[in-house]
């Protein structure tokens, strides 16, 4: 360990209570500010960012921090940037346009179901031009697949953000939502049709649709990704049928 990585920690000073043991020298540097930053972001949202936040994490002061980085805005821009540097490099291949479309669905998913609180991200922050340029070249280059398959512009658009949105939905919707029940031992959201219809009439609620089938086994939420991306490419195929392209 180099003397660089290491920075002497002022106690933090308190008006009441036991005063706090900081040990005296702590490991920081920028890229474990930021590492630590997109981890907290992935489980809680960039809300729960904070330098004080940050600072406990490293059992040390706020104004340790500044040493390695000029303030929040920094922080969180690196950390949603190191998020897209993690993004999977996707090769698509017109001649297998379904495989490629599958493969990018699934990528896709893995890293967000890592990240799973990343989903909310635009809505939360406002991040810096060199994050939204790289943000860009990822778009650019799905929006260049479909065009390649024959699709116009403004559908191949459309079809870029349906990507984005099955992605950030069903990371938040079914991965979060099953990851952390099955965690705490709960029930998954994804039970069978006729679980959800019995679940109501135990309640005294009336199903507003027919009593299913008790046989429909539970799906697990890679059998309902792979459902929803079927679909997915169910209609691309309409759509280039629509254009007399198979």
């Amino acid at each position: 360990m180099s003397y660089a990585d290491q920075v002497p920690v002022e106690p933090v000073k308190r008006p009441r209570g036991r005063p706090r043991k900081d040990s005296a020298l702590v490991r920081i540097s920028k890229d474990l500010i930021i590492h630590r930053a997109l981890d907290i972001a992935g489980r809680e949202g960039f809300g729960a960012v904070t330098m004080n936040r940050l600072a406990e994490e490293f059992s040390a002061t706020p104004r340790a921090l500044y040493n390695y980085v000029a303030d929040r805005d920094e922080v969180v821009s690196a950390a949603f940037a190191e998020f897209l540097d993690q993004a999977p490099e996707l090769d698509f291949d017109t001649a297998d346009w379904r495989s490629s479309l599958r493969r990018a669905y699934a990528a896709t998913r893995k890293l967000f179901r890592k990240y799973p609180r990343i989903a909310m991200a635009a809505l939360e922050e406002r991040f810096s031009d060199e994050v939204d340029e790289r943000q860009l070249q990822l778009i650019g280059k799905m929006v260049q697949f479909f065009v390649d398959l024959g699709l116009d512009l403004p559908t191949a658009e459309l079809f870029v953000h349906a990507f984005e949105t099955d992605a950030f939905g069903f990371a938040m919707r079914v991965d979060y939502v099953n990851d952390l029940a099955n965690s705490q031992h709960g029930d998954p959201q994804n039970a069978p049709l006729h679980v959800w219809w019995h679940r109501a009439a135990d309640r005294g609620v009336a199903a507003n649709f027919p009593q299913p089938d008790a046989t429909e086994p539970l799906r697990t939420s890679d059998m309902l990704f792979d459902e929803f991306v079927n679909l997915r490419v169910l209609a691309v195929e309409q759509a280039l049928a629509a254009k007399g392209l198979s």
